[in-house]
């Protein structure tokens, strides 16, 4: 929408940002890899106060895929993606939910979720008749949000303690339809690369 500029997050905000915001964000959390890490960066910012602006036209050309394979339209209109690109997605925005997303609105969303990841992942191995759809990317993902919940909480109460907006200023500019379902609708289920 070019007429909507205040955006919850936009890709490329690592190229973008401000060298003194980067360092009082603190760059990339360590770990994530990839996938994510511009939902990190636009979520420390907006919790610090700071826009996140999308402008009319492009500054950049992003290749959507090249790296992890998928998360793209292909020429037969079908969404593509990989094992490896939906286990770090998952994970990484589940990791950035937790730190970002402040109270009361955490305690309300991220049960919601953990459940929908779930039921996602039963129906998807189900539909799929693959186990390690399931098993690769959702059960991993509460797997390893379980196993990292001491340093999770610690780090969301250093985030939590650093914010400057309200809760409903931080979730002003989302949308409440998340965009995996838009492309469902829009495209069907999503062909997964191994």
């Amino acid at each position: 929408d070019p007429h909507q500029t205040d955006v919850a997050m936009i890709i490329g905000a690592c190229l973008w940002i401000k060298k003194d915001l980067w360092n009082e964000i603190g760059g990339f959390p360590e770990g994530f890899g990839s996938m994510a890490e511009d939902m990190y960066l636009c979520c420390q910012a907006r919790l610090k106060g700071y826009p996140v602006m999308a402008f009319a036209e492009s500054g950049f050309d992003h290749w959507v895929g090249s790296s992890f394979g998928g998360g793209k339209v292909k020429e037969n209109r079908r969404l593509s993606t990989s094992l490896k690109r939906r286990k770090l997605s998952e994970l990484n925005k589940s990791y950035v939910m937790q730190l970002a997303y402040p109270s009361p609105l955490f305690q309300i969303i991220f049960p919601l979720h953990i459940i929908v990841l779930l039921v996602e992942g039963i129906i998807l191995s189900l539909i799929k008749f693959n186990l390690a759809i399931f098993r690769e990317i959702y059960l991993n993902c509460l797997i390893n949000l379980l196993s990292n919940q001491k340093i999770l909480l610690s780090k969301r109460r250093k985030v939590q303690a650093g914010r400057k907006i309200s809760p409903a200023k931080f979730i002003g500019p989302f949308r409440m339809l998340p965009h995996k379902i838009v492309m469902l609708l829009k495209f069907g289920i999503p062909k997964i690369n191994r």
